[in-house]
C-alpha cells in the first residue's frame, strides 16, 4: 500500500492532469501551436509548456495579470484580438514571456493599460493596438518603454489626438513600421515628431487622420517646421486625407528635403478641380515644387478629382520612376504635361475620362516601359499616337472605345498589347506598328473575318499567347497566302466563342491549327459545336490543355485528341455516349453538366469511370444520367445498364 505522501502526489498529479485535459480540450493543438479562438473562455487556458503560438481571439477574457501566462514562457507568438468586454492588462501582465516576439491586442474596444503592462516584454518585435479606444498617452506615456526590440507598431483606429511619441522612442533603434492611420489627429509638426527624430521607417502610415487644423488658412504652417526632420521614409502613407492642391504646397514647403522613396496620396478628395468644380484646382508645375529634393521615385495620386494633367506639372520631380493617377476624372493631358520625367518606368492613367491619344502626348516618357490606359473612353489613336515611346513593353488599352489601331507609331520593343473589350472591326497596320509582341489580346472586340487569326500567326513572329475570344467570326475568307511557320512560338490560343461550328460546317478554317506544334493550351468553349472535324487537332503535337466546355458535342471519337494532351474539359455538352479509348493520354478530365444516355453503349464508359486514374474535376459519382426516363438522375457509376445482357 503507498504511504500517505505518495498517495497525495500522486493525486495531485491526477488532478493537474484532469484540469490540463479539461483546459486544452477547448483549444485545437498542433505542434506548438493552440488554437483557442472563439471558445468561450474566461481565462487563459492552462496549456501544455512547449507551445510556441497562441490564438485567444474572440473569447471573455476581461484580465491578464502576471500569472495568467504562467507555464508558457515558450511562447512566441500571441494573439487576444476582440474580447467581448473589457480587457484590462495588468502590470506585469506579460513579464515571464521573454521570448514573446510578436502580440496582437487589436479590436479591443475598451482596452485598459496599466503602466507597466508590458514589462518583460525585451524581445518583442511587433506590437497591434489596432481600435482599442487608446488615447495619446499611449505614445507620450511609459506604457512601451520596455519595448527595446521593437520593430513595428500599429496604432490604427484609436483616439489619439496628437503624435507625440515618448523620449525613449530615440532609443528604439530597430523600430521602422508605425501606423497611427485613422485616428483625430489635428495637427503634426516638428516639436511633436521630435524623438522620432533620426529614424528610417520603411513605413510610416498616416492615413485618413484628418489633419482638420491644417488648412490653407492655418495660423500655424510658419512655426510648424518639418514634422519629418532628419527622418526619412521608403513609403509615406497620407492616403484620404483630403488635400488640396493648396494645403499640398503647404505641406511639401515644411517637409522639404526629407528623403521619400514612395508617397502616397490617393483618395486626396479634394486635390483636383473635378469636372464641375471651378472653384478647386488641378495640380500645376508649382504644386511639387518642393518635393524636388526629396527623391521620391515613386508617386501614388489615384482616386484623386484631377481632370486635367498641367503642362510640366511634375516637373520637380525628377527622379520619378512609377506614377499611378489611376481612378481620376482626367479629360485633358496638356502638352509636356509629362516634362522632366526622364527616368519614368510605369504610368498607370486607366480609369480616367480620357477620350484621345496625340502624338506628342507622352513625348517627354522615353524611358517609359509600362503604360495603362484601360477603362477610359478613348476612340481615336492620332496619327503616331504613343510616338516617343521606344521602351514601352507593356501597353494596355483595354475596356476603350477603339474601332481601328493602324495609326500607331512604331514601338519596336512593345512585347504585350492589350486591346480586349473595344470596338475593333480590324487588324490593319497593327503588324507593322507592333511587330514583335509576344502576348496579345483582342477579345470581346467586333472581328468578323477569321483571316485575324492567320494574321496573327503570321505577321507577329514571336507571338507565344493570343487571346481572341468574344469576337464572333461570320466568315473565314483569306485575302492573301498565308504561310504559318512550322517554328512558330505559339503556346496559348484563346478562341472561346467565335463561332468556329459555322465556319467548319462551310469547309473552312479546317487548316487553322496545322502548324502549332507549340501550342499547349487551347480554349474553344462556347462555339457551338457539334462534332470535331477528322484531324482538326493533327498538328498539335505539344497541346496539354483543351477546353471543349459549353458546346454540343454528343460523342467523342477515338483518336481525335493529339497524344500529348493531359487535361481535357469537356463540361456542359451533350454527351449521350463516350469511348473510353479517347482519355486514354488524360490526367485530369471534367465532365459535370453533360445529359449522359445511360444504355448499354455507355457500359464500356462506365467500366471506365469505376477503374481510372484519371483526376476529376467533378467526382464521378456526381455524373448522372439524363435519359432514358426512368435512370433520370441516378449515378452513372451506379446505373442498371445492359439489364436484358449477361456481361
Amino acid at each position: 500500500m503507498a504511504s500517505g505522501p505518495s498517495l497525495i502526489l500522486a493525486l495531485l498529479n491526477l488532478c493537474i492532469c484532469f484540469l490540463l485535459a479539461e483546459s486544452t480540450s477547448k483549444c485545437f493543438i498542433k505542434g506548438d501551436e493552440a488554437y483557442c479562438a472563439l471558445k468561450n473562455l474566461y481565462t487563459v487556458p492552462v496549456l501544455p509548456p512547449y507551445i510556441a503560438y497562441l490564438d485567444l481571439t474572440l473569447n471573455y477574457i476581461s484580465e491578464i495579470h502576471e500569472k495568467s501566462f504562467y507555464g508558457l514562457e515558450a511562447l512566441q507568438i500571441l494573439l487576444i484580438q476582440q474580447q467581448e468586454g473589457r480587457l484590462v492588462l495588468r502590470n506585469n501582465a506579460f513579464s515571464g514571456l521573454s521570448n514573446l516576439i510578436r502580440l496582437d491586442l487589436a479590436y479591443n474596444k475598451d482596452l485598459q493599460v496599466d503602466p507597466g503592462a508590458f514589462n518583460g516584454l525585451f524581445n518583442l518585435r511587433v506590437l497591434n493596438l489596432t481600435e482599442c479606444k487608446l488615447n495619446g498617452s499611449i505614445l507620450s506615456g511609459d506604457y512601451l518603454r520596455p519595448l527595446v526590440s521593437l520593430e513595428q507598431l500599429s496604432l490604427s483606429g484609436n483616439n489619439i489626438p496628437k503624435i507625440r511619441p515618448a523620449s525613449f522612442f530615440v532609443n528604439m533603434s530597430k523600430l521602422h513600421i508605425v501606423d497611427v492611420s485613422r485616428n483625430g489627429i489635428y495637427s503634426f509638426c516638428e516639436e511633436d515628431l521630435f524623438h522620432f527624430q533620426g529614424k528610417h521607417f520603411t513605413l510610416l502610415k498616416l492615413q485618413d487622420i484628418k489633419m482638420t487644423d491644417m488648412t490653407p488658412y492655418w495660423s500655424g504652417w510658419n512655426k510648424c517646421g518639418n514634422p519629418f526632420k532628419n527622418m526619412s521614409m521608403t513609403l509615406l502613407d497620407l492616403s484620404q486625407n483630403g488635400f488640396s492642391v493648396d494645403v499640398a504646397v503647404l505641406f511639401f514647403k515644411a517637409i522639404r528635403g526629407t528623403k521619400i522613396h514612395t508617397l502616397i496620396l490617393n483618395h486626396s478628395g479634394s486635390m483636383g478641380k473635378g469636372v464641375w468644380y471651378n472653384n478647386l484646382k488641378d495640380p500645376d508645375q508649382n504644386t511639387f515644387t518642393d518635393l524636388s529634393e526629396s527623391g521620391v521615385k515613386a508617386l501614388d495620386l489615384s482616386n484623386a478629382r484631377i481632370f486635367a494633367l498641367r503642362n510640366s506639372v511634375f516637373r520637380h520631380m525628377p527622379d520619378l520612376e512609377e506614377i499611378s493617377l489611376s481612378a481620376n476624372l482626367i479629360n485633358q493631358i496638356e502638352r509636356d504635361a509629362f516634362y522632366g520625367l526622364d527616368n519614368l518606368r510605369t504610368l498607370n492613367l486607366s480609369h480616367n475620362l480620357l477620350d484621345k491619344i496625340d502624338s506628342g502626348t507622352f513625348k517627354n516618357v522615353r524611358s517609359l516601359e509600362t503604360l495603362d490606359l484601360s477603362n477610359n473612353n478613348i476612340r481615336i489613336l492620332g496619327s503616331e499616337s504613343f510616338q516617343g515611346l521606344p521602351n514601352l513593353v507593356h501597353l494596355s488599352l483595354s475596356e476603350n472605345s477603339l474601332q481601328y489601331v493602324h495609326t500607331l507609331a512604331r514601338l519596336p520593343q512593345l512585347k504585350k498589347l492589350f486591346l480586349d473589350s473595344n470596338k475593333i472591326t480590324s487588324l490593319y497596320g497593327l503588324p507593322r506598328q507592333a511587330r514583335n509582341v509576344t502576348t496579345i489580346d483582342l477579345r470581346n472586340n467586333r472581328l468578323r473575318n477569321a483571316e485575324d487569326v492567320y494574321t496573327i500567326l503570321v505577321e507577329f513572329p514571336n507571338i507565344e499567347t493570343i487571346f481572341l475570344g468574344g469576337n464572333v467570326f461570320s466568315w473565314c475568307v483569306l485575302n492573301a497566302k498565308y504561310s504559318v511557320s512550322p517554328l512558330n512560338k505559339v503556346q496559348f490560343l484563346d478562341l472561346h466563342m467565335t463561332g468556329l461550328q459555322n465556319l467548319w460546317l462551310q469547309g473552312r478554317c479546317l487548316d487553322m491549327f496545322d502548324h502549332l506544334h507549340q501550342l499547349q493550351t487551347l480554349l474553344l468553349q462556347q462555339n457551338m459545336i457539334h462534332s470535331l472535324p477528322k484531324d482538326i487537332f493533327k498538328g498539335l503535337t505539344s497541346l496539354n490543355t483543351l477546353d471543349l466546355s459549353f458546346n454540343s458535342l454528343t460523342y467523342i471519337p477515338n483518336d481525335i485528341f493529339p497524344r500529348s494532351l493531359r487535361i481535357l474539359k469537356l463540361a456542359h455538352n451533350h454527351l449521350g455516349s463516350v469511348d473510353p479509348q479517347a482519355f486514354s493520354t488524360l490526367t485530369t478530365l471534367e465532365l459535370f453538366g453533360n445529359r449522359f444516355l445511360c444504355d448499354c453503349t455507355l457500359r464500356d464508359f462506365q467500366r471506365w469511370l469505376s477503374q481510372t486514374n484519371v483526376k476529376m474535376f467533378t467526382p464521378a459519382g456526381k455524373l448522372t444520367c439524363a435519359y432514358p426516363e426512368q435512370q433520370r438522375g441516378k449515378s452513372l457509376l451506379h446505373a442498371a445498364l445492359c439489364k436484358d445482357k449477361k456481361y
